[in-house]
């Protein structure tokens, strides 16, 4: 495949896995400064940095909740418009070996 067009080619789709992307990164960056922030709180046996950072963990499972409902929805959507787009031009089983479904 040519390196100058992008894999998928729909927009919005393309928008979206940026998002989702996105999202993953503020969530690895907090993570990342939780622990090292926890290890520090260890360290020095700070028991109010530790409840602080604890309290700080809801906003990771949010956002981790919410990353997996939009990888889902996305996931879901594009299989639609696969299926959709393979029911227009062939059988759903001969369209299993067209060009509708990416190769591994």
């Amino acid at each position: 495949m040519d390196n100058l067009q992008p894999q998928h080619t729909n927009r919005q789709y393309e928008e979206e896995l940026r998002t989702v992307r996105g999202d993953l990164l503020k969530m690895g960056g907090l993570v990342e400064r939780q622990i090292a922030e926890a290890m520090e709180a260890l360290v020095n046996r700070d028991t109010v940095k530790a409840r602080e950072i604890i309290a700080r963990d809801a906003e990771v499972n949010r956002l981790d909740v919410e990353t997996d409902e939009q990888c889902i929805r996305l996931l879901a959507l594009q299989w639609r418009r696969r299926r959709n787009r393979c029911s227009r031009t062939a059988s759903t089983r001969s369209c299993a070996t067209t060009s509708c479904w990416p190769r591994k």
